[in-house]
């Protein structure tokens, strides 16, 4: 018989390194949002775990979506006039 063990698995939990990594933001941000209650973790010896259906939920809630820019328009030459072609 086998019995199940509550041990996080790499594919379900993330570290808050991991996290920032994929978020593109300072890790003291994530450690921040976790002391501010929007983003639930837990202890692991000195590691803060995050679940993955944590980081979707708080990607909904919290996190805008991304939207694509337009392309800037051509710069002016260094002389500051606009020429005509």
């Amino acid at each position: 018989m086998t019995t199940a063990t509550c041990a996080p698995s790499r594919d379900t939990w993330v570290t808050t390194y991991q996290l920032a990594d994929e978020l593109e933001v300072h890790h003291a941000t994530v450690r921040r949002w976790i002391a501010t209650g929007q983003l639930p973790a837990r202890h692991k010896g000195k590691r803060l775990l995050i679940t993955r259906d944590s980081v979707e939920a708080f990607k909904k809630a919290y996190l805008a979506p991304v939207v694509p820019r337009a392309p800037m328009p051509p710069a002016f030459p260094a002389t500051g006039r606009v020429t005509e072609k």
